[in-house]
């Protein structure tokens, strides 16, 4: 079973807001969004590119290559 891992304060972030959290050797997208947090893959299925390089618009993420979107 894992452990759990501090990524951060409640608050460190602001509306709108992410950030590449590390756990290991995965990179993990964290996001506030609408009050709450949200975490995915920070790696696009598309091709390799951090989600945190592009643009969060709503609970869009705008992909910085190709112009892909993720909800």
């Amino acid at each position: 079973m894992g452990k759990w891992q501090s990524v951060g304060r409640e608050g460190d972030l602001a509306e709108g807001e992410m950030k590449e959290i590390r756990i290991g050797a995965r990179s993990t997208a964290l996001y506030w969004i609408e009050g709450q947090y949200h975490a995915t893959d920070n790696v696009c299925t598309h091709a390799f590119a951090h989600l945190t390089d592009g643009l969060l618009e709503g609970a869009i993420i705008k992909r910085p290559l190709h112009g892909g979107r993720f909800d």
